[in-house]
């Protein structure tokens, strides 16, 4: 029975597909099998995939086809036909030479059609003195010098494009190229767009209700990752973000956004680090997502909602649960806890806790925000040389300029500005609207009006509180004593709360309480 072989055929751009690429690889392969009786089962083709930093090998065809081997689906003795060996990879040596003695080393027979129809098999490696390995490495070797030197080539290109003002690339959906290719005209309708989706997680709108809100108004077909994407985005902003690894540009773009404005959206996201991903509750049952954590042990506390059989929301650690550490594993009333924060934090006169919440970022904020892009943009510059990915005079001139940028955001003095604190006038308002908005929704009355108001009071405190300690609460005689600390951002400590609540009687309990004592 002939052994088969399999064809494996790459080329680096789409471009090349209309080209003579894949009959040339198609038509040496063929010939070759015919030639040595094989029989040619299939082609695997990675089209438009560079093996410069070994996509095709980890995402692409070729990394299929060594997976099909491995799992038995192709008989290791195979032979994989390709036109060369720069075919399979054009990455640094020592990854390209882990790949091919992985091929060989799986049993599979490598030919190279180019390369006098050379073949590698770990018999022959081994048995001709490390010969035949030291060519196929300096094969390799060559094949990634040649990518290196376009792919630097290329980053010149584009920079001296860039420093004469040429802008290249994709662009924003908001943003059209200007005809000289100079510079950028904003489309508004789309860049309308992109304003309400912040202005929408401004308000803490979670990004799944935003996709579904841009697909059912405007006809998008957008993923809740997606909209994740577009709030990161420094884009609207201005900042142009490379994905080649290049130094980030600022103010490239036309901006569409305040940075304060970005800003806050991004200190409203970082709240919601480590919290629960996944399906929204609309109702906002838990306001203070991702905030609230066991002040025992430091570990997160879980959120209960109420059920059928649980008429109130409880909080509980969540190494309590799973008995890994914390011995407080009393349930924490949530209903309390969270009348308590509202009363507390907004409605105190005696405190100006009010004061610290929802407040936009700063010029100081915003400042220290654009020092660290710069810093990272300079260490990224500084990586690429080192890795001799990029020319050390190319970018010289760019890291001056990075310094001088650094040094003058580093010295900078920033003027004292007033804090416009509309939350605090707001504060009595939005209390009453949310008690109103209850006792509405208990009298049959549509809950929109509550949702809304939850989401406000969310989003103020995702902007200003990094974290609640809270503790279980203690029983003394009628009543639960509880007890939370919270510490706002850019703050070290802050205030400790101390609050009650009557405990509930046991009926029950008080009736053979009361029998016990007739019989005694």
């Amino acid at each position: 029975m002939p052994k088969i072989a399999i064809s494996y055929q790459r080329w680096s751009s789409k471009a090349q597909d209309e080209g003579d690429s894949r009959r040339r690889q198609s038509t040496s392969a063929q010939e070759y099998a015919d030639r040595k009786g094989l029989v040619l089962d299939t082609v695997y083709t990675d089209a438009g995939v560079s093996a410069f930093k070994g996509k095709n090998s980890k995402e692409g065809a070729l990394g299929k086809f060594l997976a099909a081997v491995d799992e038995g689906l192709i008989p290791n003795d195979v032979t994989l036909i390709v036109e060369s060996l720069d075919r399979i990879s054009r990455a640094n040596i020592l990854d390209a030479l882990q790949l091919f003695i992985g091929i060989v080393n799986r049993g599979i027979t490598l030919v190279t059609i180019k390369d006098h129809e050379k073949v590698y098999t770990r018999d022959a490696i081994i048995s001709d003195g490390g010969m035949m390995l030291f060519g196929s490495i300096m094969v390799m070797s060559r094949a990634h010098e040649e990518s290196a030197t376009k792919s630097m080539r290329g980053k010149e290109v584009k920079a001296a494009k860039l420093a004469q003002g040429f802008k290249h690339g994709k662009v924003p959906k908001w943003l059209k190229v200007t005809p000289d290719r100079r510079g950028f005209t904003i489309v508004e309708d789309e860049a309308q767009i992109v304003r309400e989706v912040f202005k929408m997680r401004a308000e803490a709108i979670g990004s799944m209700r935003i996709a579904r809100h841009l697909n059912q108004a405007y006809g998008w077909k957008w993923s809740t990752p997606q909209v994740a994407r577009l709030l990161k985005n420094p884009a609207v902003i201005g900042t142009r973000i490379s994905q080649a690894g290049l130094a980030p540009l600022l103010d490239y773009y036309p901006p569409i956004l305040s940075k304060a404005e970005f800003y806050d959206v991004q200190r409203l996201m970082d709240g919601s680090i480590g919290t629960k991903r996944g399906r929204r509750a609309e109702d906002e049952p838990n306001i203070f997502t991702g905030l609230l954590f066991c002040g025992h042990c430091g570990s997160r506390l879980r959120f209960f909602r109420a059920s059928k059989t649980v008429s109130q929301r409880y909080l509980k650690c969540v190494s309590a649960l799973d008995r890994t550490g914390c011995e407080h594993r009393s349930f924490i009333n949530y209903d309390a806890f969270e009348k308590e924060v509202i009363g507390w934090l907004l409605l105190d006169q005696e405190h100006d806790y009010v004061a610290l919440l929802d407040k936009k970022p700063t010029v100081k904020v915003v400042v220290s925000a654009e020092l660290k892009a710069l810093k990272e943009q300079q260490a990224r510059l500084i990586d690429l040389v080192a890795d001799g990915l990029m020319n050390p005079a190319l970018v010289r001139e760019k890291l001056n300029a990075l310094e001088m940028q650094i040094q003058h955001h580093e010295t900078a003095v920033v003027e004292p500005e007033a804090d416009v604190l509309m939350f605090e006038e707001k504060a009595w308002a939005l209390v009453e609207r949310h008690e109103e908005a209850e006792l509405a929704v208990a009298d049959g009355e549509p809950p929109d009006e509550l949702y809304a108001v939850r989401r406000e009071l969310k989003a103020a405190f995702h902007r200003s509180v990094e974290r609640f300690n809270v503790f279980t609460e203690e029983r003394v005689k009628d009543e639960h004593i509880g007890k939370f600390s919270v510490r706002f951002r850019g703050y070290e400590d802050g205030p400790v709360r101390q609050y009650k609540r009557p405990a509930l009687i046991c009926l029950i309990g008080a009736k053979r309480a009361a029998y016990h004592r007739r019989l005694a």
